[in-house]
């Protein structure tokens, strides 16, 4: 490739092959980055390129620690950039971030009115500049600038060209960030996961288990490994597989289930094959057309114990009533009887003393 610019449409289709190659092989968007200001700098002639990115609060444009430079001397250039902040609508790189639109400045040095390195610039004898938005769905999301020691006239083509290495940029950084974020989300996730007290089991749509947490590998008595591609199954107990299977192909089918998003009571195996009670809550997701189930598993068993307990500790507590009540009633019949039996001699004792009463008093 020419080093005095990218001239002739096959030389720019394999700058164009070539740099799409180094977009796709890198493995961060700094590398994306860096590949695309070498290969633009050595194939066109630049002298130098770097990237300005939004700051954490998306207010200002701030330069980025990627930068590329074909010749030396150009340190101090780069160090005036890094100490600039951009609001968008600023000239030339803030009016960029805003409109989205690619600049190409043919006189950097002497344009002092719209460029704000113009000295530091015309001091290292940079001339033109090329500006150009990374963009991902109508967002701008890093700004290019490239530059020269010699005079450039605009050139559309050139524009064009470097326009489309951004898109693929944008594409590349949209996916790296959808990466990153599927990373901390899963992150997250298993940092919640593996210090829940509830056991965590997650299952794809064929039924094999894809996440176990260490309280689901405690509760069921296996190692996580051994549960971690075995068929779901093996923490149902075997007669409800049937119904377990045909609830998965239902809500594949439909779906429509009577379990996702509430809780239910269920029974679950461990490995020794004894039962255990647990409360299960039930969440699916889908990814890339994929379905996977999660479950949020409690075991209640000694909650249900405790309960069957106090249950029948309160059926003896009616049962005492009731003979409490039984025996308060015979009382009160004991004593009616006991106060009957007693009123009818002292009601025969008091005729006979009022008779005999009586006959004394007769006989004086």
């Amino acid at each position: 490739m020419p080093v005095n610019g990218l001239t002739g449409r096959a030389t720019r289709l394999g700058f164009s092959s070539a740099l799409a190659q180094a977009i796709s092989a890198a493995a961060s968007v700094d590398e994306a980055f860096e590949a695309t200001l070498r290969l633009f700098c050595q194939a066109g002639g630049w002298a130098l390129g770097q990237v300005w990115l939004p700051a954490a609060d998306n207010a200002v444009l701030t330069c980025g620690s990627v930068w590329y430079a074909t010749t030396p001397g150009l340190d101090p250039f780069r160090q005036t950039s890094l100490g600039l902040r951009f609001t968008p609508g600023m000239p030339l790189v803030g009016k960029v971030w805003a409109d989205g639109e690619v600049r190409w400045a043919e006189d950097i040095g002497a344009d002092r009115d719209h460029f704000r390195r113009a000295e530091a610039a015309a001091a290292l004898g940079l001339s033109t500049g090329l500006l150009v938005p990374v963009v991902v769905e109508d967002r701008v999301i890093a700004v290019l600038e490239f530059f020269t020691h010699d005079q450039r006239s605009d050139d559309p083509e050139l524009k064009d060209l470097v326009r489309s290495a951004a898109a693929q940029l944008g594409s590349l950084m949209a996916q790296k960030q959808a990466e990153t974020e599927l990373r901390l989300s899963e992150a997250r996730f298993r940092a919640v996961a593996e210090t829940a007290s509830d056991a965590i089991v997650s299952i794809d749509s064929t039924g094999v288990i894809s996440y176990v947490n260490a309280e689901a590998a405690r509760m069921f008595g296996h190692h996580p490994d051994q549960l971690l591609g075995a068929p779901v199954s093996v923490i149902i107990p075997e007669r409800f597989h049937e119904a377990h299977w045909a609830g998965i192909a239902r809500y594949l089918a439909t779906g429509e289930s009577r379990l996702i998003g509430g809780t239910v009571s269920v029974t679950a195996r461990r490995r020794d094959g004894s039962e255990v009670a647990v409360e299960l809550s039930l969440g699916t997701w889908q990814v890339d057309g994929s379905r996977s189930f999660s479950a949020i598993i409690r075991d209640v068993s000694e909650r249900l114990q405790a309960q069957q307990e106090l249950e029948r500790a309160q059926a003896l507590e009616r049962e005492a009533a009731i003979r409490l009540q039984e025996l308060d009633q015979l009382k009160n019949t004991l004593l009616d009887v006991v106060s009957h039996d007693l009123r009818s001699p002292l009601a025969a004792i008091r005729a006979i003393t009022t008779v005999l009463q009586r006959d004394v008093t007769a006989s004086q």
